[in-house]
């Protein structure tokens, strides 16, 4: 079944996908309302951590070659399960594009988005996280920075500027633009996870709420 509308209440798929130009045969992906099933290994969406997924043009001699599709799933052991598939030469490139949406909008309803809530609560609560080397708190983020000492430096919100480019996402300081950092979104776990959520809270002002809130609980 290979569904081109999917909802929060209907994001069941079912898709054959060949994972590369080597490996022409193609692998059996389901996705069902509370799990997931690729080439024969399986993972319960209550127990993934982290989720990272992207595209990447691949070219050989300055030639385009193929575009690979890659989604990845861990739990909260650590195990992986790892989703690659390819469009080949521009083969059939706009049907493949589609089962990658289509994946993507079904691990959203699945997973993706409550991991974008529970981060919003740890931050609601007055908690941070960290992703690589960018400590997300509800005042703002903190960066460690520096070739052979690494020191800490904090930027508010009102401070920061945010823009995604090329599979990155950046936040940095809008006075010293060397003070920030990136997440890869194809390759750094959740990183789609913290695009999702800075895009949720900048609109309407909602990063400044959460300061707001933290001030009023003295946290």
């Amino acid at each position: 079944m290979d569904n081109t509308t999917l909802s929060a209440d209907n994001y069941e798929l079912q898709l054959e996908l060949r994972r590369s130009t080597l490996y022409p045969k193609k692998r059996l992906l389901r996705i069902h309302k509370s799990y997931i099933e690729y080439d024969g290994k399986s993972m319960f969406f209550k127990d993934v951590a982290a989720v990272r997924y992207g595209v990447l043009v691949n070219f050989v001699n300055g030639i385009k070659a193929n575009t690979s599709y890659v989604v990845g799933l861990k739990d909260v052991n650590g195990i992986k399960l790892n989703i690659t598939f390819v469009s080949m030469l521009g083969l059939k490139k706009e049907e493949i594009e589609n089962k990658y949406d289509n994946i993507v909008d079904a691990l959203w309803y699945a997973v993706t988005s409550r991991l974008v809530t529970e981060f919003y609560e740890t931050l609601k609560q007055g908690g941070s996280f960290t992703l690589k080397n960018i400590e997300t708190t509800p005042l703002g983020f903190n960066f460690r920075k520096g070739w052979f000492v690494k020191k800490n430096y904090f930027v508010p919100w009102e401070k920061t500027l945010k823009v995604v480019d090329k599979g990155f996402v950046r936040v940095y300081s809008n006075e010293k633009k060397r003070i920030g950092s990136s997440l890869r979104l194809i390759h750094d776990w959740n990183g789609v996870v913290f695009h999702a959520l800075m895009d949720w809270l900048w609109k309407e002002g909602r990063v400044y709420g959460l300061a707001e809130n933290k001030e009023k609980k003295g946290i």
